[in-house]
């Protein structure tokens, strides 16, 4: 529903006590897009203050590219209507990521993952919204019909889904990843109530 076959999320990690437990440190990619596909990175730590990051980007499907009378009628719509042909975002990437302050983020000294209280439903209840926000803010240039869009997957989407990505963007591993949210009936409701809201307000 969200990302159909597509590969996202290329994050860097590192672990503070050997590999028991990993901490988020960088993001290079994260778009959501049907079709678009990040992946194959490969890591070259250069020094003790940078880590080469090279990976492929490219968008998968079969289209066609906009005709000129579509461009010319709805240039902001049409213009990435065919990415793998029109998008020059693609090809073999390479990220250079500092990690010379990575010792000093605040989840590095995080208490081990075992220790690690569970946020309270008021915290998840802010994550929630913010995750709903965040989608409909995610393009400055999106417009209203593309926020109904977005409005109306959600509203279609699964739990599953939903806690799915969830876990990604907020670091839910520490407490079981996916499969612990996915769990919480609460937030499900919470997040199907506010998003139908929402989508009311938007009709």
């Amino acid at each position: 529903v969200f990302c159909e076959g597509c590969r996202t999320h290329l994050h860097l990690i590192a672990s503070p006590d050997g590999g028991v437990s990993w901490r988020h440190v960088a993001s290079v990619e994260d778009e959501i897009r049907t079709g678009v596909r990040i992946h194959y990175p490969t890591l070259l730590q250069l020094d003790d203050a940078r880590v080469l990051v090279a990976y492929s980007r490219f968008y998968l499907g079969k289209c066609s590219a906009p005709s000129q009378e579509q461009l010319n009628k709805n240039y902001a719509k049409f213009k990435d209507a065919c990415p793998g042909i029109t998008n020059p975002n693609q090809g073999v990437k390479l990220a250079l990521v500092d990690v010379s302050a990575m010792r000093r983020l605040p989840q590095m000294s995080l208490p081990p993952d075992g220790a690690r209280p569970e946020p309270t439903p008021a915290i998840l209840r802010k994550v929630v919204s913010h995750y709903i926000y965040s989608g409909l803010n995610r393009d400055s240039s999106a417009s209203d019909d593309d926020k109904r869009v977005w409005l109306s997957k959600l509203r279609a989407a699964r739990w599953r889904e939903v806690s799915g990505n969830m876990a990604l963007f907020y670091d839910f591993e520490y407490l079981g990843g996916a499969k612990w949210l996915r769990k919480n009936k609460d937030m499900a409701e919470f997040f199907h109530g506010k998003v139908a809201a929402m989508a009311g307000q938007w009709q």
